[in-house]
């Protein structure tokens, strides 16, 4: 039977009396003081506790989450990329176009004004094909210009999903995006006007090459 030695000089211990083979033997085990024992209990259910909180699949949901948040951002931002390239195109870049092509007239006027072996429709025809091959390049250029956006944009989004893990901040973010992706693309189009005359000049001389 185990009894506590209460007047045992040896604090904290338990004193064990077994009968073994007609002998007595004495054994001494530690004791945890109450405030100790309080301490390991609430240790215990806290590594428990962690244990419990923790869930594999909740784990595996929440990143199935967070990329499906990024792909649905990522697909608004490029379809308001599409809008926006679409309606500078058919807006500013279509406006200058045709002023372009009459500056093209004009600069072949001068320059075969004293000759005889290009004609009127000649003419013309250059003027046309220079206003063609601006139009492709001013377009692929601009076209660039809002993929460049794009991607940036992008690798921005993907890198704050990284760091807060948070869908709510990531959507947020892919709004804000959107938002500001209207006067980016604006002024990649305005960038791309200013060009045009440089690169009608570029084309004008190909042009009379060939």
């Amino acid at each position: 039977m185990d009894e506590i030695d209460v007047g045992s000089k040896k604090k904290n211990e338990v004193k064990t009396t077994t009968n073994l083979h007609s002998k007595n033997q004495t054994k001494y085990y530690p004791v945890s003081s109450p405030k100790q024992q309080k301490q390991q209990h609430q240790e215990q259910q806290q590594l428990r506790g962690s244990d419990e909180d923790y869930d594999p699949e909740d784990e595996v949901l929440k990143k199935k989450e967070m990329i499906e948040m990024v792909e649905t951002s990522e697909q608004k931002i490029e379809a308001k990329e599409q809008n926006d390239l679409r309606d500078s195109i058919s807006g500013v870049l279509k406006q200058s176009y045709g002023r372009i092509e009459d500056g093209v007239k004009f600069s072949l006027g001068k320059l075969f004004a004293n000759s005889d072996d290009v004609s009127e429709e000649d003419m013309e025809t250059i003027a046309k094909e220079v206003s063609s091959r601006l139009e492709e390049r001013a377009e692929h250029d601009l076209i660039d210009k809002g993929n460049k956006i794009v991607k940036e944009k992008e690798e921005e989004l993907e890198q704050l999903a990284e760091e807060t893990g948070d869908v709510n901040d990531v959507e947020v973010e892919g709004e804000i995006i959107i938002i500001d992706m209207d006067s980016e693309i604006k002024e990649a189009a305005e960038e791309t006007v200013t060009s045009l005359k440089k690169k009608s000049l570029e084309i004008e001389k190909e042009v009379i090459k060939e």
